[in-house]
């Protein structure tokens, strides 16, 4: 039931998220989201340095000690007072290596964020590793709703303009951590164990290289953007990046709490981990084929309904991220498969290759501005993805062919879908509906595409189709029985 609490609770956030996004852009102008967007690259870095992979290492760990638990707390409270301080003191030339020099004051409070995520993430690692997983997304969206959204959104209609959206984060981060710390309550005694300490870097150290990596393919373009585009193209980067990030959070969630653990516990069971990875590859592009024809359609409808007129420069660049949004949901599959069997330097390796991919693209696409940069960073999403299936290949026994297979019936069904769609826009007058009407009718035939498709899963997609056909059954069976089991 871990999949069921993890999607419920990261459905429930994309309505809520894309809610609090509609109201602030209609609140803010886009050098504020430009402003914003570059502090998130700081933020996004709490959860980097702010572990330094040992979550991850006390959920992989066999057998857990409470010396091991507060070896963990405490090198990961001296990470996050140390970066903090880093920051704190780095904001100026921060500022300066993004061209923004408005930077530096939001920088410096943000280096809050550092200790505060370090004193929780011990407590949110045992969360998972339990798998009390209708726990973490009621944490996680009630700190999102509760800090973010009610903090921002009423300090964005006072008039504090960016800073609106630096206290909102830091609210959220607080009231998120400190709901870790409530639900899994853990020894606080801080000590360093040796032995303890070099295990868990061990597994956390390469873990962490191949974050690093992954933190900077996804943050450099922002840098590029920034710095050659300025501060308005940032914001409109940005909330393009945003519209496609949310079906990817989504995945990439139940990807980092509950495939990793799953995948953890069947490391020694390669068939049923190969039976599970295809299954889990099918369900993603079959479900991101629906959406992104669909979506690709229907930019412009769906810019103008959420963000507003003043936000249609985001319109091309969401549509190339369409394109690769299947590719950058998938790969956090196959990065769940190799952490799970502790080939983190292969790991970092192929996060590494996908940093200076992303920021030699995005370097060449600024000349094109933010639309070339997102044709770029698409491309790159795509190629990172291919070289992740050959990683994996040294891994499993898995190939590429039956993967390119899988990948090809999706992309006709998105094709499909969204060639229908635009037909019936063609041939059909529709403009009295509006956009939130042409919306629903899309929606509507994504969903009937989704029916004929389930229909015949099993004739499209002959392996992953049965076995994903008799999961569902047996979940069926289990819970009419009563027997499925909370978490």
């Amino acid at each position: 039931m871990g999949v069921f609490w993890v999607t419920s609770g990261g459905i429930a956030s994309i309505f809520v998220r894309v809610g609090v996004v509609a109201a602030l852009a209609r609140l803010l102008d886009p050098s504020s989201f430009g402003v914003i967007s570059a502090i998130l690259v700081f933020i996004a870095l709490v959860d980097v340095f702010g572990q330094i992979g040992f979550a991850p290492a006390l959920i992989q760990k066999s057998e857990l000690t409470p010396q091991d638990v507060s070896t963990a707390l405490s090198l990961s409270l001296l990470m996050g007072v140390a970066m903090a301080g880093a920051i704190f003191l780095s904001a100026p030339l921060i500022a300066a290596l993004f061209n923004l020099p408005a930077l530096t004051d939001p920088l410096k409070l943000v280096s809050l964020c550092f200790p505060l995520r370090a004193a929780g993430i011990i407590s949110n690692a045992l969360i998972r590793r339990s798998m009390k997983f209708r726990a973490l997304a009621g944490i996680d969206l009630g700190s999102y709703i509760l800090g973010y959204a009610c903090v921002a959104v009423a300090l964005a209609a006072a008039g504090m303009g960016y800073w609106a959206l630096v206290w909102g984060q830091i609210a959220q981060i607080a009231l998120c951590n400190l709901g870790y710390i409530i639900a899994s309550p853990h020894a606080s005694r801080l000590s360093i164990d040796p032995h303890s300490a070099k295990a868990l870097l061990s597994f956390g150290g390469g873990l962490t290289m191949a974050r690093i990596g992954n933190y900077v393919g996804m943050n450099v373009d922002y840098l590029v953007v920034g710095r050659w585009l300025g501060a308005a193209d940032l914001g409109y980067y940005s909330r393009a990046f945003f519209l496609m990030n949310q079906p990817t959070k989504l995945i990439g969630s139940i990807s980092d709490q509950v495939l990793f653990p799953v995948f953890s516990a069947l490391k020694h069971e390669p068939g049923r981990v190969v039976n599970g990875y295809y299954t889990c590859i099918t369900v993603v592009f079959l479900l991101t084929a629906l959406a992104s024809g669909q979506l690709f359609i229907l930019a412009p409808d769906l810019v103008l309904l959420l963000l507003g007129a003043k936000w249609m420069a985001v319109v091309a660049p969401f549509q190339f991220f369409c394109i690769s949004m299947p590719f950058r949901i998938a790969w956090k599959t196959s990065s769940a498969m190799m952490v799970a069997q502790g080939a983190v330097m292969r790991q970092s390796l192929w996060q590494w290759s996908y940093a200076v991919l992303i920021f030699v693209g995005a370097y060449i696409g600024q000349a094109w501005g933010i639309t070339g940069v997102a044709a770029a960073v698409s491309l790159a999403m795509i190629v990172n993805y291919v070289v992740g299936i050959a990683v994996i290949a040294t891994l499993y026994p898995v190939t590429l062919s039956r993967e390119l297979a899988i990948i090809l019936k999706c992309a006709l069904i998105a094709v499909t879908g969204g060639g229908a769609t635009s037909l019936l826009f063609y041939f059909v007058p529709l403009e009295g509906i509006g956009a939130a009407g042409r919306l629903s009718i899309s929606a509507a035939i994504a969903g009937a595409q989704f029916l004929l498709v389930a229909a015949f899963l099993e004739r499209i997609f002959p392996n992953e189709g049965a076995w994903l056909k008799a999961r569902i059954i047996q979940l069926v069976r289990r819970r009419g029985m009563g027997v499925a089991s909370e978490e």
